[in-house]
């Protein structure tokens, strides 16, 4: 408002001055009807190049009119030659402010076109994206559906004797419910000091993959020392965990075993697409029902490590299973289960177990 209003002010004074110069040099004089007719001008000019195309055209006309009344006001008449390098300044900036407003106007319409074109690809990315989300939606439901009998189905089938197939395993069904491509699990080393690659997925010989990470310098050091969880996402936000270079971590979760932690499973490669709140909770779950069929393999593995063996049949000695027995026997108890023994004998067991 205070702005207008110093124009208006500026407006008024600069073509009184001008009418009043004209009235001057304008009537009496023929030689000074150039001078004139610059002073006409003049206000135009300069409110045009300063405050555009409207105030040169008040500018003008209220310059006309000045010098009208000063001619009526002096009795004179305005000569024919000022009249008409005035209304042909009029003229020149009526046509110059019509060609303007067609400027802006298309100007405007080709930046309303260009804003159509971008919503239309927006529009189409986003349902590029709806469709997307949509199919993934859909095949997560269809996953579901299928989730837990598939699931427990593979677990029942783990390898009761070998606890390598049955991380393996376990890696496999991390690539079939949450797409991973490349995937591993890590397990405590004897030494207790690192950690020591028990299974992978995905990786072949000359990857030049680990086979060996620390506790202290690792995300899955990290994981197994603190019993939390690792996404991918956490690392953006704090600088602890970007020293530790987690760009092979996209998930990393802890494998629990009697409420301890007794190894870690990590994601290294999966489709962006994939990786998503519900792949965790998957994962998760996977873990957690792993758990209860991994805890007789790893016990079978722990108890039959380096132990003594039969020498014709390979098998564990009678004094390991008298072992197992007696450590067993006291959990039957607090569990009021029942234990079997099924004894198998052979009148000549070395032919019987030669092919």
């Amino acid at each position: 408002m205070k702005k207008n209003l110093r124009r208006s002010a500026e407006l008024l004074i600069l073509t009184g001055a001008t009418s009043y110069l004209v009235s001057l040099f304008g009537y009496a004089h023929a030689q000074f009807v150039p001078l004139a007719a610059l002073f006409l001008c003049f206000p135009g000019l300069v409110f045009a190049l300063f405050y555009g195309f409207y105030w040169a055209l008040a500018a003008l006309v209220l310059n006309i009119g000045g010098v009208f009344a000063m001619g009526l006001w002096f009795k004179t008449s305005l000569s024919p030659l000022v009249f008409w390098l005035e209304a042909g300044s009029l003229f020149v900036l009526l046509v110059v402010t019509a060609r303007t407003f067609a400027l802006q106007a298309q100007q405007a319409a080709k930046r309303r076109f260009r804003e159509l074109i971008g919503r239309l690809h927006r529009v189409k990315r986003e349902n590029l994206a709806l469709r997307r989300a949509s199919l993934l939606l859909e095949n997560r439901l269809a996953q579901q559906k299928r989730f837990a009998p598939f699931l427990l189905e593979r677990l029942n089938n783990l390898d009761r004797l070998d606890l390598n197939l049955a991380l393996r395993e376990v890696l496999e069904l991390a690539r079939i419910f949450i797409g991973a491509e490349k995937a591993s699990i890590w397990c405590p080393a004897p030494a207790g000091t690192s950690l020591s690659l028990g299974a992978s997925l995905g990786w072949l010989p000359n990857d030049g993959f680990p086979v060996e990470k620390s506790l202290d310098g690792s995300i899955e050091g990290w994981v197994f020392r603190n019993a939390e969880r690792f996404s991918i996402r956490m690392a953006a936000g704090f600088d602890h965990y970007r020293k530790m270079k987690p760009e092979r971590n996209i998930l990393t979760q802890p494998i629990y075993r009697h409420e301890r932690v007794w190894g870690v499973l990590n994601i290294e490669s999966m489709p962006f697409a994939l990786y998503s709140p519900y792949a965790e909770s998957v994962l998760e779950v996977i873990l957690k029902l792993s758990e209860k069929f991994l805890d007789p393999i790893i016990e079978h593995e722990e108890q039959f490590r380096n132990q003594e063996t039969d020498p014709v049949t390979g098998l564990p000695s009678v004094s390991v299973f008298f072992k197992t027995l007696e450590t067993k026997w006291e959990r039957f108890r607090l569990d009021q289960r029942r234990v079997s023994v099924v004894i198998l004998e052979f009148s000549e067991p070395r032919r019987d177990l030669d092919p």
